[in-house]
């Protein structure tokens, strides 16, 4: 486990070291004050639109599963397949 953060790591260290800064008025700018936000409002509302559209998502898979399986199964039949392929099961 270790090697394989090890590996990780150090590829994404090194593609960061070597590669050219792209604008240079971002290393003019000053930093961040103390007390200012890193996360900006817009960053905030994009975080809470994910994660509500992937719970929606969850919800979906969790409450209508039997429904979801069966369209697939459904829909594979229709492109002449096999069935058990296409099933997901879910809970």
């Amino acid at each position: 486990m270790i090697w394989v953060n090890l590996l990780q790591d150090t590829l994404a260290s090194l593609s960061l070291a070597t590669e050219l800064p792209v604008d240079q008025e971002l290393l003019r700018r000053q930093p961040y004050g103390r007390y200012q936000n890193v996360v900006s409002p817009i960053m905030m509302r994009n975080i809470i639109a994910h994660g509500v559209y992937q719970l929606a998502i969850l919800f979906y898979m969790l409450f209508a599963g039997i429904d979801f399986q069966l369209q697939l199964g459904w829909i594979q039949k229709q492109m002449g397949g096999d069935t058990e392929g296409a099933r997901i099961r879910i809970g």
